[in-house]
């Protein structure tokens, strides 16, 4: 691996703000991420609620589900690579990961799955309004406020 980081751009992403504005909440965003990190979900849903925020804008995560974009550093590459293959959504494959690396999310998300026919579900599906759901992180500030 010869890239400190991969950004994933899933086929069915789609940003959530127009270029000015993310770029502008990327940089103030990625300033407050941890220097260690090894998975980074731009667009994604809770399988299960949030570990703890980190800050205004990072999340820890526990399980994630529903991904559209991500970021992975070569040490989580290396880790997830050999499962890769035939075994389902990948999004499964991650939500075992989640824990197991120092994964965080964004908040607010700067992508989400736009509505498409899902091969996984055979239907039709809008995803988006639970990648952009704010029960989770709500119950969390409540239980552990922002810093």
């Amino acid at each position: 691996f010869r890239w400190p980081t991969t950004l994933i751009l899933e086929d069915d992403f789609e940003f959530v703000y127009d270029p000015n504005e993310f770029y502008a909440l990327l940089d103030k965003m990625l300033a407050e991420l941890p220097s260690h990190w090894d998975m980074l979900y731009l667009g994604a849903g809770y399988a299960e609620s949030p570990e703890r925020r980190v800050s205004k804008h990072i999340i820890k995560c526990n399980g994630m589900a529903t991904t559209s974009s991500y970021a992975v550093t070569p040490f989580a590459a290396r880790k997830i690579a050999p499962y890769i293959g035939g075994i389902g959504p990948i999004d499964c494959l991650y939500h075992k990961f989640n824990r197991e690396l120092e994964t965080y999310i964004f908040d607010p998300r700067l992508c989400v799955q736009y509505t498409n026919h899902s091969d996984i579900q055979g239907r039709e599906c809008n995803n988006a309004m639970s990648m952009l759901d704010k029960g989770h992180v709500e119950r969390l500030d409540k239980a552990t406020p922002p810093r």
